[in-house]
């Protein structure tokens, strides 16, 4: 009787196609290591962790001392020398822009000049004529948008559009001048020689 009990109690079961037994299994002589991956322990774990916050330490002193040698060699030494450096009065302010820039430049007036770049003679007629018209000292800021620039050819039109009150609006069909005063088109002319005349006189 003692036999059959012994064997009910050690009788083994098929839950989900694994074998699963009634003995109870003793955990006096476990060694709780051995739960534990054998291939970490708690101290290498902290040298990990130290490493890695080691390694940031010595990137960020090697970044705050890259950033101080720009800083730098590009101000001369001094922080201040790009609050201190300005443009001085009366220096016309000649440069290329883009044909949406054409009412948002910081002067309250000045003019733009809308060209055909690929036309290398066209292009050099018109440095000479600015470079001339900067010794002024009249002078107002003077822009260029180059409408063979891929960024650009969209203003280029069979028709030129004379009601101009924002940037997508502009059609141009040749050189063309645009005065603008306080972010509005006040004046335009699209005849070569009367284009001269404005920065010539």
């Amino acid at each position: 009787m003692k036999e059959t009990n012994k064997k009910k109690k050690n009788k083994k079961r098929n839950i989900n196609g694994v074998e699963v037994s009634n003995k109870k299994v003793s955990t006096k002589n476990v060694d709780k290591g051995s739960f534990v991956n054998k291939g970490y322990s708690s101290s290498d774990a902290k040298s990990n962790i130290k490493g890695a916050v080691i390694t940031l330490v010595v990137l960020s002193i090697i970044i705050a001392v890259l950033y101080f040698i720009t800083v730098r060699v590009t101000n001369n030494g001094s922080v201040e020398y790009i609050k201190n450096t300005t443009v001085p009065e009366g220096i016309i302010s000649y440069q290329e822009i883009l044909a949406g820039e054409t009412f948002n430049k910081p002067e309250s007036e000045y003019y733009v000049l809308f060209y055909d770049g690929s036309d290398e003679e066209l292009k050099s007629e018109i440095t000479n004529v600015i470079s001339t018209y900067k010794d002024k000292d009249d002078n107002k800021a003077v822009y260029t948008v180059d409408y063979s620039n891929g960024f650009n050819k969209y203003i280029k039109s069979e028709n030129y559009n004379d009601k101009v009150e924002n940037a997508s609006d502009i059609e141009v069909n040749g050189t063309t001048m645009m005065k603008i005063v306080d972010g509005k088109l006040v004046e335009s002319k699209t005849d070569y020689s009367e284009i001269l005349s404005v920065f010539n006189d």
